[in-house]
C-alpha cells in the first residue's frame, strides 16, 4: 500500500470553484478548469495527494461531500485523492486539518489551500506556514502555484 508523506488540503469554494465578482453568491459559483488543474499540476510536481476540507460535506446528510465529480470533470485526477479524501466535519477547519493530521503521522509535510484566512484564525504558527490564502473571485492562480511551488522547492531543497 502506497504511504503518502505530502497532501494538499483543498478547499473547493473559492480555490477551484469561484465566485462571480459581481454578486459573490454561493449560487453563482463556477468551476475554473485553469485553477483545478494547477491544483493537480502541483499535487504530481510535489508528489502529494489531494483532501477536501470545504463546507461543501456540511450540507450533506451523511457528511460526504455532495458530489466531487464535478472535480474529476475539471482536471482532477481521482487517483490524486488520498483514499481518507476528506477532513471530519468539527467546527474550525484548522481544527479539522489538524484532526486529519494527527489520524495520519505518515504525513511529513502539507499544504491548506483556502480562501478564508478566519478559518485558521487559532491555528499554529506550522499550519499558518502551511496555509496559502486564495482570492475567491480568481481562485488558485499562476502567481500562487509559482510561488507555492518555489516556497515548497526551497523548503525541500535544504
Amino acid at each position: 500500500m502506497k504511504t503518502c508523506k505530502r497532501v494538499i488540503f483543498l478547499d473547493i469554494d473559492g480555490v477551484v470553484c469561484l465566485y462571480d465578482p459581481a454578486s459573490l453568491r454561493v449560487d453563482k459559483l463556477e468551476y475554473s478548469f485553469d485553477a483545478c488543474k494547477r491544483v493537480q499540476k502541483l499535487a504530481i510536481l510535489w508528489g502529494a495527494e489531494i483532501v477536501i476540507m470545504s463546507d461543501r460535506r456540511r450540507f450533506s446528510g451523511d457528511g460526504f461531500i455532495l458530489d466531487h465529480e464535478p472535480l474529476l470533470q475539471n482536471g482532477f485526477c481521482a487517483l490524486n485523492f488520498h483514499i481518507d479524501i476528506q477532513t471530519p466535519v468539527l467546527g474550525q477547519r484548522y481544527e479539522e486539518v489538524q484532526s486529519w493530521l494527527d489520524e495520519h503521522p505518515e504525513v511529513e509535510d502539507y499544504l491548506c489551500l483556502e480562501d478564508v484566512e478566519l478559518h485558521f484564525a487559532g491555528a499554529s504558527k506550522e499550519m499558518i506556514d502551511n496555509l496559502v490564502i486564495c482570492d475567491s473571485t480568481t481562485g488558485f492562480t499562476l502567481k500562487l502555484y509559482n510561488e507555492t511551488k518555489c516556497k515548497k522547492q526551497t523548503k525541500h531543497s535544504h
